[in-house]
């Protein structure tokens, strides 16, 4: 995670697991462009209930999915 000059936040990551670098890629565009202070506020959590995502997940990666968001709130709090 690095703060843009603009003050967007750009996310970088990556996994060996095809449906986990997946996961990553939703969550990172659904943050794409926000500000530290936008993330904090962005709650993805319904975004995933609405598409029924998590009922795909077996509860390993839902856990690891959560784990994820909050992290990245987390850090983006730090910044803010």
């Amino acid at each position: 995670m690095t703060q843009e000059q603009s003050g967007a936040i750009a996310l970088r990551g990556d996994s060996d697991a095809a449906i986990v670098k997946g996961l990553i890629a939703v969550v990172f565009i659904l943050y794409d462009q926000m500000t530290a202070k936008d993330i904090t506020a962005f709650d993805v959590r319904p975004w995933f209930e609405k598409m029924a995502l998590t009922q795909h997940l077996t509860p390993s990666r839902s856990q690891g999915l959560e784990a994820m968001i909050r992290a990245i709130r987390a850090k983006a709090a730090n910044l803010s």
